[in-house]
């Protein structure tokens, strides 16, 4: 493999534009956003915040800890091609 250097005598890189601070923060954001997006496709448990609301409220559905533990259960059951099953206390959402 070889390395080769991309300056120019006056000391500036080819190809290179000036970025300002805002428009890299810009990018950075969608690159976040679209991370979480792909997460959310693999991820049951980073989907669920993204589309479901409460009823009342309109924020955010946030998931307990054994709703995650279930979910995870489930999903490690659909790859082994196992059946799933669970018993919750009564009222545990």
């Amino acid at each position: 493999m070889v390395c080769v250097s991309r300056r120019r005598k006056s000391g500036k890189l080819k190809g290179t534009t000036k970025l300002n601070k805002e428009s890299l923060e810009r990018k950075q954001r969608k690159l976040n956003v679209l991370r979480v997006y792909n997460d959310a496709r693999r991820d049951i448990n980073t989907f669920t915040p993204l589309v479901m609301r409460d009823a009342k409220t309109g924020e955010s559905f946030q998931q307990a800890e054994h709703h995650r533990v279930m979910q995870n259960h489930i999903t490690q059951c659909f790859h082994e091609e196992r059946y799933a099953g669970i018993l919750a206390p009564w009222g545990s959402g």
